[in-house]
């Protein structure tokens, strides 16, 4: 970052430093802790879509041989898919509060003073 960027950061966090008074200097390291577990939480949900998307799917397949009806493959097919894309958003968003936890947290800090 440069360094008018670094003061821009400090100035608008300011009202939220006189605000907590003395836990200030705590707050930027909960958030950057609350952006991790955030980050996990995400990449829980995305697993857990991820293998709904599989078992929709798979008892689409299923259910189609079984009836003969190419409708429950179709069925199976475009709900699996709309839960793998609603899976990768989740995913990315979660990606990226692992992979840089700082930022996030100064996007909540500054959340707060607004």
């Amino acid at each position: 970052m440069n360094p008018e960027t670094i003061r821009e950061i400090a100035k608008a966090l300011e009202p939220l430093a006189n605000k907590l008074g003395t836990t200030a200097q705590a707050a930027f390291g909960w958030a950057v802790r609350d952006a991790v577990i955030t980050g996990w939480q995400c990449v829980a949900w995305a697993s857990f879509l991820f293998l709904l998307a599989a078992v929709v799917i798979t008892g689409g397949v299923v259910m189609g041989r079984k009836d003969n009806d190419r409708g429950w493959i179709a069925l199976g097919g475009i709900i699996g898919a709309l839960l793998i894309f609603v899976c990768a958003g989740i995913l990315t968003s979660g990606l990226g509060c692992l992979l840089n936890p700082e930022w996030h947290a100064v996007q909540s800090l500054l959340g707060v003073v607004k």
